[in-house]
Formats: structure tokens, sequence, C-alpha cells
């Protein structure tokens, strides 16, 4: 078989004396300040599978100089010769005005619509409120697939004000927040976190999204999709977060978009046939916890605690389009880029206990089995 290849696309500015978190970093080891997230770890799984060959060019929309290529354009770049982009956004509104970084230029957009009409493959994800937003949130039929701004005042003209959740329901576009009530009043977090030992019921710690125990996905309607057949079984086990952002589906498949002046339908029909995403995956949020920052003065720099009681609900984790029907790319898009997170897979280095700093097990090794 072919090797895939991919191009794993990142961004956030690196920028003097501005606050911590600024952004994905392909870095080939993990950053121990948690001042910038990298992705090392799931780089090298995707490298060292014994199953199927992938091969992978990193690219950054700013200067980072681990990257294959940094300052990275849609534009000036041959994309065609990739089989998959994975779009990993962290520029956005989130909490900072104006939000540092920038959208996509309107010729990046119709360059990444004509490598998946040409059926390239496209996953995308950000995180809370507006984060992802600046690099995913105006592509064609990936816009619609998640929630990926915080503010009203953030949407694009055209992007769709209601959507369709996991169980069919129309709710709003608006994307969970990273702390609750803010900044929409009336609004929590969607916080997966699952209880760590040291725990109580109504407090839980951020560092429990870096220890061992996950969190357990469903799949609705019982019915396990194709791309989460592993080959020992269903993959039902995704990292935890303390505030994810969330995957929908569109109120109207028959949507007209606009790129450039030009109008068409987003989700396109061929033969009469016109296929559209759906939520294959969910996770849970347990009711009435608040979440504590605890830990070493680098956590307490980078992150916030919540005091706001969690409520209890269940969110869409990963969303899926097979376009192929329709002469089309496939299209993935997942709630929070913490699922692929060294912070999150290989534990935190400013962890408040051992077990909050190992994760899933040592970096670039042949993960544990079940784990």
């Amino acid at each position: 078989m072919a090797a895939i290849n991919v191009l794993v696309v990142g961004d956030g500015p690196y920028l003097a004396n501005s606050p911590a978190q600024d952004g994905i970093n392909f870095a080939p080891s993990q950053d121990t300040s948690d001042d910038t997230f990298t992705v090392s770890e799931f780089i090298y799984l995707l490298t060292h599978g014994s199953d199927v060959s992938i091969a992978v060019d990193t690219a950054h929309r700013r200067s980072d100089p681990h990257a294959t290529f940094q300052n990275f354009v849609f534009t000036s770049a041959n994309i065609a010769k990739y089989d998959v982009l994975w779009l990993i956004g962290y520029e956005g509104w989130n909490y900072r005005d104006p939000p540092v970084g920038g959208a996509l230029a309107s010729s990046e957009v119709d360059a990444i619509t004509a490598f998946m009409d040409a059926g390239g493959g496209v996953f995308a994800t950000g995180d809370h409120a507006g984060m992802g937003s600046f690099v995913a949130g105006n592509i064609p039929r990936v816009r619609s697939m998640r929630k990926w701004f915080a503010r009203t005042q953030d949407f694009p003209a055209g992007y769709p004000s209601t959507a369709i959740d996991y169980a069919g329901n129309s709710v709003t576009s608006l994307n969970w927040p990273g702390i609750s009530n803010d900044p929409n009043p009336g609004m929590g977090r969607a916080d997966t976190l699952v209880m760590n030992p040291s725990d109580t019921s109504a407090q839980y710690q951020f560092d429990d999204q870096s220890d061992n125990i996950p969190q357990m996905l469903a799949f609705p309607n019982n019915i396990v999709h194709a791309v989460l057949e592993g080959g020992a079984g269903p993959l039902s086990r995704f990292p935890d977060h303390m505030h994810e952002g969330e995957v929908v589906t569109p109120s109207n498949l028959g949507a007209s978009m606009t790129i450039n002046g030009q109008a068409y339908t987003e989700y396109p029909t061929a033969g009469g046939f016109q296929p559209g995403p759906a939520v294959i995956a969910t996770g849970t949020v347990t009711a009435n916890h608040t979440t504590l920052v605890e830990g070493s003065q680098c956590e307490q720099n980078n992150f916030s605690s919540d005091t706001t009681p969690s409520t209890g609900m269940t969110i869409g984790i990963l969303c899926a389009y097979d376009g192929r029907g329709a002469n089309v790319g496939r299209i993935v898009t997942d709630s929070s880029f913490h699922h692929y997170l060294d912070l999150n897979l290989v534990g935190d280095p400013c962890g408040s206990s051992a077990d909050r700093m190992a994760g899933f097990g040592p970096a670039m090794s042949t993960p544990a089995s079940g784990s």
C-alpha cells in the first residue's frame, strides 16, 4: 500500500512579551514549561504505526522553526500532493481583544476548497471559544461540522447561526467557552474530565486531563463508524479536557455559500445523492463539579480555574462526512485539539501529582496494550 501523505498545519503567533500559551508547536519533544502546545507524540505515533505507512510534513502559519514549512500560506504551496490536511487551529478569539493572528485569506479558502473538490481529505479541530476559527471557521463544509466561534459578532457573513447536535436537536452555533458564562451568560463549559482518585466529586483538577484515565466515547445508535474501527476493536477512549468545543451538523444541507463572490451549494449532490455529515462519537460532561488549577507556578500562569459547577450533558466529539458520494473529499472534525497534544498524551510536566505528570505512558515508545 502506498504511503498516505499528510500535511499537519498549526498556528498561533509567537509574540514578544505576550501571555503564555502561544500556539501549536512542532518541536521534536514536549515543551516542559507548558508555554506552547507541542504535538511531538502525535507525530511520532502517526509515523511509527505498523499497519499503514504515513508520511508527515508539518506547516505553521507563523514562525515555528521546527515546522517543515513556516510562515505557511496555502496558496504558495503544492497542497495537491497531500492526501489529507490536518488543521490544528489555535488562532481565533480567546479572551484577547483584538484576537492575535488572523484568518485565512479568501484565496487560501479557494485553494483548500479546490483541494477538497479534487478529493482531498481534511481533518479540522480547535478548542473552546474561538480557538481554531481563523484557519477552519470559513472553509466550506468544515465550518458547519463544528462550533467555531465564541461570539456572534465574530461570525463571518453567511455563517449559520444554528446547527444540529448529536441527538438531532436544533442548537446555537456558538462554541462552548473557556470559563462558564463568559462571554455568553448561562453557557457552561464542555468539561469532559474524568474524576481522578485524588479528586472529590465536587472538585476536579485541570490536569486530570494528563493522567491515564481517559474519557469514554459513545457511538450514536450504537453504530461504530469505519473511522473508529481499530485493529483491536472500536476506538472508544480519548484524552479528557476541562473545556472542549463541540462538533455538530448543518441545519440546512442545501444552504448556499459564497467565496470570492461565487455562490454555490455547500454540500453538493451527484447522481441525485447528497451525502451529509454525521456525529459519530459523543462524550459526557459529569455534573456538579468545579475544576481547579493546581500544581506548580507554570500551571497558575497558563490556565484558570472555573468555580461554576459543571452541567451534566452529552456533547459531540467527532463528526464525519464521506464526500466521495458527491465526488468531493472526506472530512472529519473534532471537538478539541487536546485529544492530540503531548500535554494530554504523555503527561503534564507541571502536574500536581506523579500520575498527572506521566500521562498514558512514556513519550515516543510503543504504547502499552490497552493504553
